[in-house]
């Protein structure tokens, strides 16, 4: 959602997929000037649908290379080079910052087939401009960054916690049934998907602990995870209230 918004402000034409075989479909299909790639996706990962599309290119089924971007949570050593060797041609991490993910565009995208150099620099300007400010207690939700995230658009960002509010219950759920049942890689995948989905929305705590029971779950250590599973649980639910309850004030700042 928020990518898309990011993109259509520039002018971009998108193409969503829900997962990677989706995506292979259209690389197919339709002729890109660039694809975006979450590199965690059901059905086929982005890992793969990228080595499907390259396998594709050199038996000419696509006729030219497309320039293919990572969007990743895991904003750990050695995964840069994982996406490079599978054929990307670059790397964005999440939560997305339109600064980050026009860059991107324009290190793979020949210039002749940019349609919005000057924005282009000017959002990275932007971007530049303004940091965020980190006190000694953290809000449930950061919503200065949320609104630059999602370029100064309120209702956008009023909507992505909206969705985020809806959802989260569910996904921490299902981490608990996953890891109560000793599936780590299971917890491993919806551990990722509470990170990303937190990061999009700047509940950095949320993203922060759900970025742990990842940890654990990919070293197989989830015996160790209750104590930061009741973290994660507390600070969903501070998030929640905090979004039902700042909601209107938020929006209106």
């Amino acid at each position: 959602m928020v990518a898309e918004e990011i993109l259509g402000r520039f002018g971009c034409k998108i193409t969503m997929a829900v997962n990677g075989r989706e995506a292979l479909d259209a690389a197919m299909r339709e002729n890109f000037d660039a694809i975006l790639m979450d590199c965690q996706m059901p059905e086929m990962d982005g890992m793969e649908a990228t080595r499907m599309i390259r396998k594709l290119e050199s038996e000419m089924k696509i006729p030219r290379h497309v320039p293919i971007i990572a969007l990743t949570a895991n904003a750990i050593k050695g995964d840069r080079e994982i996406c490079l060797a599978a054929g990307m041609d670059g790397y964005v991490t999440k939560p997305i910052a339109a600064e980050e993910i026009l860059t991107a565009m324009q290190a793979v995208i020949p210039k002749e087939r940019l349609i919005a150099g000057a924005a282009f620099s000017a959002a990275q300007k932007s971007g530049e401009a303004s940091s965020a400010q980190a006190g000694d207690v953290f809000p449930p939700v950061n919503f200065q960054a949320l609104r630059r995230r999602c370029m100064g658009n309120k209702k956008l960002a009023a909507k992505a916690l909206q969705t985020f509010g809806a959802t989260i219950e569910s996904y921490v759920q299902e981490l608990s049934r996953s890891l109560q049942s000793g599936d780590a890689k299971s917890a491993g995948a919806t551990a990722h998907k509470i990170k990303g989905a937190a990061g999009n929305v700047s509940a950095d705590e949320v993203c922060r602990v759900a970025g742990e029971l990842e940890k654990l779950s990919k070293n197989d250590e989830i015996s160790q995870s209750q104590a930061a599973l009741s973290e994660l649980e507390r600070e969903v639910a501070r998030a929640r209230e905090f979004i039902v309850t700042s909601m209107r004030e938020l929006i209106d700042a």
